[in-house]
């Protein structure tokens, strides 16, 4: 999902506030994404990065995050510097003045659900890029598709994430279980992972194992994760952005013939937002990963399996008129 908002005439500046550091435990609950990370932008700038702490946005529980905040200008990017190594998180990077991003990749690791990056200012994309594909797993918390992101705009199912794959239906040993098994649901920062089919505790008792990881026969696609830009002032230049489910992977089943693979992950979402004009360009994708299209059989057994479905690939949608606080 692509999402794209321009905020029109708008200016969030924090002229005339002191500066201090930013001290999260202060500040654990807020009314929206922007509001933190606008509180962070009239706060002095970090070294490096900072570890946050569980943030409540809107009475909702996003999860933990770390921060960094630079003063803006042409930041030179050091991943260690922008991003902590710390799984299941998300990251925030602040630019406290009109940014020229470095020309590089600059996505934070595998391990981060969703990257958000804010400018209290104009900011230039200046063709850097930003990978956030394969990032969920079922066994962590998504939060569902409504989320405040300022004080006037919230999420929904139209511009979230979107779900995980389904696999095909199963006749377990014996001819005595069929079923399919359900992909994860998509939310906000993530997309839902594909699903898969898991051994169980005997041949007799395979099982789906709704949107975990799964072995033997098939193993779900990783949800991508999402990307938040918001800018006080202009958008510019280009950007690759990529938020991709994984594919379904097959992870074989003795002499089985055919293939029988797990679901796809669903893609993840763009939000773009600023309160002059939007001018840029470049690659914005946001696929769901495939899933195994083919089915199998398992020798003399009955045992059978179907093949996966690939994850959703949300909308590109753009809306004018928000505005911040």
């Amino acid at each position: 999902m692509v999402f794209a908002v321009t905020l029109i005439g708008q200016n969030a500046g924090s002229g005339g506030v002191k500066e201090t550091p930013f001290v999260p435990e202060e500040i654990p609950s807020v009314e929206s994404l922007y509001s933190i990370m606008s509180l962070m932008s009239g706060s002095l700038a970090t070294e490096s990065v900072k570890q946050g702490i569980t943030l409540t946005v809107d009475g909702k529980n996003t999860g933990i995050y770390d921060y960094y905040i630079n003063d803006g200008g042409t930041p030179s990017f050091d991943s260690s510097t922008w991003y902590t190594t710390d799984s299941g998180q998300h990251s925030i990077v602040v630019f406290k003045a009109d940014t020229t991003l470095p020309t590089v990749n600059i996505s934070p690791g595998n391990n981060k659900y969703s990257c958000m990056i804010f400018c209290n200012g104009n900011l230039n994309l200046n063709g850097c890029t930003i990978n956030m594909n394969a990032r969920y797993s079922g066994a962590h918390n998504n939060l569902s598709d409504a989320l405040r992101i300022t004080s006037g705009f919230v999420t929904s199912d139209s511009n979230a994430a979107q779900n995980g794959g389904n696999t095909g239906s199963i006749n377990a040993w014996g001819g005595n279980r069929k079923g399919t098994s359900l992909g994860g649901a998509g939310g906000v920062f993530c997309g839902g992972q594909g699903a898969g089919w898991d051994k169980g505790l005997s041949r007799g008792e395979y099982h789906d194992n709704g949107r975990y990881e799964s072995y033997r026969i098939g193993k779900g696609g990783r949800g991508a994760g999402s990307v938040f830009i918001i800018a006080t002032g202009n958008i510019s230049g280009a950007a690759t952005i990529n938020c991709n489910g994984e594919n379904g992977q097959y992870l074989g089943l003795g002499s089985a013939s055919g293939s029988g693979y797990g679901a796809g992950g669903g893609g993840g979402a763009i939000f773009m937002f600023c309160g002059g004009s939007d001018t840029s360009t470049g690659t914005r994708s946001v696929s769901g990963g495939s899933g195994g299209g083919q089915t199998g059989s398992y020798g003399p057994s009955g045992f059978s399996y179907g093949g996966a479905a690939g994850g959703k690939t949300g909308k590109t949608t753009s809306y004018s008129g928000q505005s911040f606080p």
